[in-house]
């Protein structure tokens, strides 16, 4: 039993891995303090969005996981990720806007237009559009 628990906790643990090497192989380098912060949402988000998919495999029941680990550690895992998961989802909110003070105020640069396609006026900082 203690074989199939290995492998599954390694297999949960190398796709997280797995998405911070992907992340890490498409982030620009970039000594900005507000691209610093806006690579960590973005990495935050894809733990996020990856812990909820391992939560999902953790309590769907497949016979053969359920089998081999047990349903009480399944549980367990589910309850001790499921925080994780909480944890990077409240550092993902948050960590965009951490560098709306290095960029002077906006973190976002839509184009000349606006994204509406509504003309910007100096006193405005955002368009009336979605960005």
């Amino acid at each position: 039993m203690r074989d199939a628990a290995g492998r599954v906790k390694g297999g949960l643990l190398g796709g997280a891995g797995l998405v911070v090497l992907l992340w890490a192989a498409q982030v620009p380098p970039s000594a900005r303090l507000d691209a610093l912060f806006a690579t960590a949402a973005h990495l935050t988000g894809l733990l996020a969005g990856y812990g909820i998919l391992a939560m999902l495999f953790l309590m769907a029941r497949v016979p053969a996981v359920e089998h081999g680990v047990g349903a009480d550690r399944l549980a367990r895992w589910h309850a001790l990720g499921g925080r994780h998961v909480l944890l990077l989802c409240s550092a993902h909110g948050p960590s965009p806007s951490s560098g709306t003070p290095c960029t002077g105020g906006s973190t976002c640069s839509p184009p000349p237009g606006g994204c509406s396609g509504a003309p910007t006026t100096p006193t405005t900082r955002w368009p009336r559009g979605r960005c």
